[in-house]
């Protein structure tokens, strides 16, 4: 249906976009040059080109119907797509309506572009969305968190707490509400309400507070943290509205820290305590020596064996162990075996000493003991035993068990031949003396083709 001039002036005179239908054939007819701007087109192609542009999809006929039909229907707008040629796509409101131009029908769409209220809607929901991401993120944080965290209103009442400072506290977290902070934990109120106050007053951040007192949660037992307070402002005003508290409890920390200061003592005195031992050595390496150099190699090869096992756990207390257990004052017997029987092991034979057993701790007691009686048995096997050829081979085994509360270790050389049975020597006295010495037993036996030696040591001595 072609349309005159007085219509194409209506339709440029209209300052939004619009499409003029014939309401019988649905057949566009013509448009005005918004139109023609939204629509990516000349003015004169808007009549071909607007059905492609918002059909989307359905077929023509079945659109203009459905325009038709709000349109008598007296329908609000309707969002629609435009997909234009170039492949943009646009969001457009479509309002259709029945009209009368030149005493003939029209049905008249109007086509407003909402691309940038669409976009702007669409960044807003996903900031919306983002910020509540981050704000369920850090209520999961805040809830979570191992750290005791707080908020406490100008008056110094509880208006928020985690679980994690609920628990240190020993009341439930809706317990702390409208509560002041010494009213949970009054012991600590001349220290903390100075620092609290000091931060409303000056909005300045206090760090690294020690504190020690006692909570329901354990009474009668001190225990110790160490806390943050920072100003929480107001976001408008940016005044200072509130407290914020950051609480770690180092009560644990505290304790392994004084039992490490403890133990560093204790291993002082041990070890002068090792000059008296070495003193000993000393006169009964001199009896049983038959020439100077005889005893001073034998007693170098002791002494190093003591400072050994002093090493290993001396590193265990200070930590530097990696086999120490989390106590921190062990070393452990593959450690102490490894050390002092380690250099007896050749690469062309890695079978020729064969360390195996269930990890156990050896503490700094019983570590020099210990070492003397493997130094000795490896000394007495170098010189006379499986250690003494190519051929021979020393397998030492270690089994605790539980039952008893007993370690029990095998010493088993293997060699071609052995000499007799000795008589009782400084070595043997030696062994035996340190194991008693450890609450235990050792016994020899001398076979035809290789010492065994067995010890029983009290588990609960040997870790001690």
């Amino acid at each position: 249906m072609p349309v005159g001039a007085e219509i194409r002036a209506f339709l440029e005179a209209v300052p939004i976009a619009l499409v003029l239908l014939d309401p019988t054939t649905l057949a566009a007819a013509a448009g005005n040059a918004e139109a023609a701007t939204l629509l990516g087109c000349e003015p004169e192609g808007v009549a071909a080109a607007w059905w492609a542009a918002l059909e989307a999809g359905l077929d023509g006929a079945a659109l203009g119907q459905g325009l038709l039909a709000a349109a008598e229907a007296g329908s609000g707008p309707m969002e629609a797509p435009l997909h234009l040629a170039d492949g943009a796509t646009r969001h457009v409101l479509v309002r259709p309506r029945l009209a009368v131009l030149q005493d003939r029908p029209w049905l008249a769409v109007t086509l407003q572009d909402i691309t940038r209220r669409r976009r702007a809607e669409l960044a807003q929901a996903q900031a919306e969305g983002e910020a509540r991401r981050r704000l369920a993120e850090l209520e999961t944080l805040y809830r979570t968190a191992p750290l005791g965290l707080a908020q406490l209103d100008d008056q110094l009442r509880f208006v928020r707490v985690n679980e994690a400072l609920a628990g240190m506290n020993g009341i439930g977290a809706q317990e702390h509400l409208g509560r002041s902070a010494w009213q949970v934990v009054p012991d600590l109120q001349e220290k903390i309400e100075p620092l609290l106050r000091q931060v409303l007053a000056t909005g300045e951040r206090i760090t690294g507070v020690p504190l020690s007192g006692q909570t329901p949660a354990l009474p009668g037992v001190t225990r110790d943290w160490v806390a943050q307070y920072y100003p929480v402002r107001d976001p408008e005003t940016r005044q200072v509205a509130s407290v914020g508290i950051m609480v770690e409890e180092t009560t644990g920390r505290q304790r392994a820290e004084r039992a490490h200061t403890l133990l560093l003592r204790e291993l002082d005195h041990r070890v002068k305590n090792l000059f008296a031992v070495i003193a000993g050595l000393v006169a009964f390496s001199a009896r049983g020596a038959a020439t100077p150099q005889e005893m001073r190699v034998t007693l170098l090869g002791r002494i190093d064996a003591l400072a050994r096992a002093h090493d290993l756990v001396k590193l265990a207390i200070g930590g530097g162990f990696a086999e120490a257990p989390a106590a921190g004052q062990h070393t452990t017997l593959q450690a102490l075996a490894e050390a002092l029987l380690g250099p007896f092991r050749t690469p062309a034979d890695p079978e020729r000493l064969r360390l195996h057993g269930e990890p156990v701790a050896v503490g700094a007691l019983a570590a020099p003991p210990l070492a003397l009686v493997l130094h000795e048995l490896a000394t007495n096997a170098a010189r006379h035993g499986a250690l003494s050829g190519p051929a021979g081979s020393l397998a030492v085994q270690w089994q605790p068990t539980a039952q008893d509360g007993t370690l029990r270790l095998t010493w088993d050389e293997q060699a071609s031949a052995m000499p007799a049975q000795p008589s009782q020597g400084f070595g043997q006295r030696l062994v035996a003396q340190c194991a008693a010495q450890l609450g235990g037993r050792a016994s020899f036996d001398w076979r035809e083709r290789g010492l065994l030696v067995e010890l029983a040591l009290p588990l609960a001595r040997l870790q001690g």
